[in-house]
């Protein structure tokens, strides 16, 4: 900005001691802002990731159906968590290699959870994964909320500094040192804006996979030779779980 506007950078580029004191004011202001922002941004982006690892976790609890992109996920989590020996060794069980589940190459270990849901033969088992996700889900409502909170400001923002940029070169009829900022501000307001709802957009690709998850269970379980009213039950449980998540009731 000093460059623009006085062609120098002297740590005394006006005259007027009013005028240097305005400028030092504004750049401490910008700056200030520019770390609180910063700051909020990281916490929100690491409790983000923090809950999209604890989806695929939860992923991986059942046995039926998963995807090969959570499962390698799950992998990479569970390998970095033992070099860090954030858990024993021996708590995740490696996967049988006669069972191998994923196609990523590369992948030297694939690990399984202590204990998996099969949902396909207890209705008190389907029951218990369900509250186990709306359980998870409500733990991590908080964050989304500041992150909805968070992008509704930027656009607000934004949405300011595109009027101003406007009236300032209607006004001026000249791209001016404002201009130039407003510019660079809104293209930092794009960059978060982007990093957060490529992570918003990675946890609604979990909580949409269990409804087609959900579906083919239900397809494995029709094949069953011992089909009963149990599996019924289980059938018409499942089948209502799904549309409560396709229609995004209870924010489940």
């Amino acid at each position: 900005w000093m460059w623009l506007r006085y062609k120098s950078f002297a740590v005394w580029p006006c005259d007027d001691v009013l005028d240097n004191i305005t400028i030092y004011t504004s750049m401490l202001s910008l700056l200030w802002a520019h770390w609180v922002v910063s700051r909020f941004l990281g916490d929100v982006y690491c409790r983000l990731k923090l809950d999209n690892e604890g989806l695929t976790i939860l992923h991986r609890f059942v046995v039926h159906a998963p995807s090969f992109k959570f499962l390698q996920r799950y992998d990479d989590i569970i390998d970095r968590q033992i070099k860090a020996r954030i858990c024993p060794e021996g708590f995740h069980k490696e996967e049988d290699i006669l069972r191998r589940m994923t196609v990523a190459k590369g992948v030297k270990k694939e690990f399984k959870p202590p204990f998996q849901f099969a949902l396909t033969g207890s209705v008190e088992e389907v029951h218990f994964w369900w509250e186990l996700r709306k359980s998870f889900i409500i733990y991590f409502t908080s964050d989304r909320i500041y992150v909805e909170l968070f992008l509704g400001v930027l656009v607000v923002v934004a949405g300011i500094l595109c009027g101003m940029m406007a009236m300032v070169y209607f006004h001026q009829h000249a791209v001016t040192t404002s201009i130039v900022l407003a510019v660079w501000m809104l293209a930092q307001i794009l960059a978060c804006t982007l990093l957060l709802l490529t992570v918003c957009i990675a946890t609604n690709d979990y909580l949409i996979y269990d409804s087609k998850r959900l579906l083919t269970i239900r397809h494995v379980i029709h094949k069953l030779h011992d089909f009963g009213d149990t599996q019924r039950l289980v059938v018409s449980l499942l089948s209502t779980q799904g549309e409560i998540i396709d229609r995004c009731l209870n924010s489940v």
